[in-house]
């Protein structure tokens, strides 16, 4: 099967874009953050990210 689509008008699609997975430019000549180019923190602060997905809430307690 085969199908044909036509993306919409440039202001007629979502202000949205796909994460990147690997960007090849280092991160402070890039302009998009992440990818598994960059390098991990030296101490990652999981217990946030726990607190922030079980609460489903973006602001955490031990963030202001």
């Amino acid at each position: 099967m085969r199908t044909q689509v036509e993306p919409p008008p440039q202001n007629r699609r979502p202000d949205s874009q796909d994460p990147i997975v690997y960007d090849e430019i280092s991160e402070p000549d890039s302009q998009v953050p992440g990818g598994w180019g960059v390098k991990m923190e030296e101490d990652p602060k999981f217990e946030e990210i726990v607190e922030a997905w079980r609460s489903q809430n973006h602001r955490i307690s031990k963030v202001k």
